[in-house]
């Protein structure tokens, strides 16, 4: 009789072990409506255990070791960054409202169907041409002694001429940035073409009206060091990390960067899916003024712009 109800007990637990377990699904294969869910409940799963675990912080109710540990493991499986901040395709051939970015050195303007594009003039080590350089000299001669004498008039205070005829002020880089709250922790995603192999593409995420500090993301095209990651604070500059590896994204075609940052400090760089940077550092608690793109002497193309924060 004991045999009989053994063997009916295993055959309901075999039965129950294959409804139970048989529509497991590789998380590695692309997301469909029961993936999503179970994605969401991953996330609800570690909201409710950071707030077990926040509650536990304050109460001291088990040992920081401990505490610390299950931080570790929440982090893994985390998604801090929820909330829309930035979302620029620059689809609507503006880039001056909605949102303002503003223009610092350079000229930008938006290339129709490919996104924000950027121009500056190159210093020129030779200011006159052979075929003139005669009549050019000779009027240069005559400004400077023009400008000798009205000097001398006004007390000698004026700034000299810089004696190179027709050579203006040149800048080296285009500027632009968008004045825009994020938060400490952040993910952005920028789209970009590379249209020659020189120069660099710099992304800055600034605190304060100077735009001076916060972090610096710079992409060097052609370079051994394709990639590097610098902090710039009331300290000076210091750069945290590189990436030793020509990437050659001189292409013409879109690739997509994206930069995370959780909320303990820790930092990825991944292009085209790749993770190819990691850092960490917790020299900035506060928020982020806003983002900076600049051209070092590139050609680059700026098809999207999407910033995610937290709560």
């Amino acid at each position: 009789m004991i045999s009989a109800v053994l063997v009916v007990a295993s055959g309901i637990q075999s039965a129950s072990a294959q409804t139970k377990y048989n529509t497991w699904s590789d998380p590695s294969t692309p997301a469909t409506s029961s993936g999503q869910q179970a994605t969401g409940d991953l996330q609800k799963f570690v909201d409710d255990l950071n707030k077990l675990i926040g509650d536990a912080e304050r109460d001291r109710a088990a040992a920081p070791a401990f505490l610390r540990d299950l931080r570790d493991l929440s982090r893994r499986y985390d998604v801090p960054w929820r909330v829309d901040l930035v979302n620029e395709t620059f689809s609507d051939g503006n880039f001056t409202s909605n949102p303002t970015w503003r223009v610092t050195s350079g000229r930008w303007w938006v290339e129709q169907n490919f996104g924000l594009r950027a121009a500056f003039e190159k210093a020129s080590s030779q200011t006159n041409s052979n075929s003139n350089s005669g009549q050019q000299n000779n009027d240069d001669l005559g400004k400077q002694l023009l400008g000798a004498i009205l000097n001398q008039a006004l007390g000698g205070n004026q700034q000299k001429s810089n004696g190179g005829g027709s050579t203006a002020k040149t800048t080296s880089q285009a500027a632009i940035h968008l004045d825009r709250a994020i938060t400490n922790a952040f993910r952005a995603q920028i789209e970009f073409t590379s249209w020659r192999k020189e120069g660099s593409f710099e992304i800055t995420t600034y605190q304060g009206a100077e735009r001076k500090a916060g972090y610096r993301l710079f992409y060097r095209a052609g370079q051994a060091t394709s990639l590097e990651l610098v902090r710039t604070s009331r300290y000076g500059t210091n750069a945290i990390q590189k990436y030793t590896q020509a990437l050659n994204l001189e292409d013409k075609k879109t690739h997509v960067l994206v930069w995370s940052r959780d909320r303990v400090g820790n930092m990825a760089i991944a292009i085209d899916g790749k993770k190819l940077m990691t850092a960490r550092d917790q020299s900035f608690g506060d928020p982020f003024s806003g983002l900076s793109l600049i051209n070092h002497g590139g050609d680059y193309i700026i098809s999207k712009v999407a910033i995610k924060g937290t709560n």
